[in-house]
């Protein structure tokens, strides 16, 4: 199974690799990410945060993952993917624990992009996942607003021996 998480990280940009990105079987893409000749067009599923449901229309997918870290839904048909995850948010909460002086409430979710890599992993069982336009979760550093994007690779990189599934960036 050819599949592909694609991100909105900046490094796509100019790349002209949407042609590449649309040719693999399966797409997933999240709500908030670029649709053009660098990012691709085609999505066979979106994952969207409730403070983006707006967004989730735009991207044409035929299957929508839910992925939310209090809010709940409302007129919003998909599939909720915490349950699958849950084991690796714990572990993200464990790991990222030490960042999280101030209580805030994001420090204890992580990113939509590690949520999707962790999705595909758990629910479509594939050998090998490709990513494009994750840069921040990939690099694993921590470079935004209270995500620990450190953290985010560890939890991924657990993920991917144990599921036995190789990650890969286009």
């Amino acid at each position: 199974m050819s599949v592909i998480v694609v991100g909105k990280g900046p490094s796509l940009i100019g790349k002209r690799l949407g042609k590449q990105i649309d040719e693999f079987k399966t797409i997933i893409r999240l709500t908030n990410g670029r649709q053009n000749k660098d990012y691709g067009i085609q999505a066979d599923y979106v994952l969207a945060v409730s403070c983006e449901a707006y967004l989730i229309e735009k991207v044409r997918a035929n299957n929508v993952w839910l992925y939310d870290t209090e809010t709940p839904w409302e007129d919003i048909k998909g599939t909720y993917i915490n349950d699958f995850i849950r084991k690796w948010l714990d572990m993200y909460k464990e790991i990222a624990k030490p960042l999280n002086q101030h209580n805030h409430p994001h420090v204890t979710w992580f990113c939509k992009g590690t949520a999707a890599i962790l999705t595909v992993m758990e629910v479509l069982h594939p050998k090998c996942i490709c990513v494009a336009g994750l840069d921040n979760v990939m690099k694993g550093k921590r470079t935004w607003h209270c995500h620990d994007f450190s953290a985010e690779k560890r939890v991924i990189d657990t993920a991917s021996k144990e599921l036995e599934c190789q990650i890969y960036q286009l």
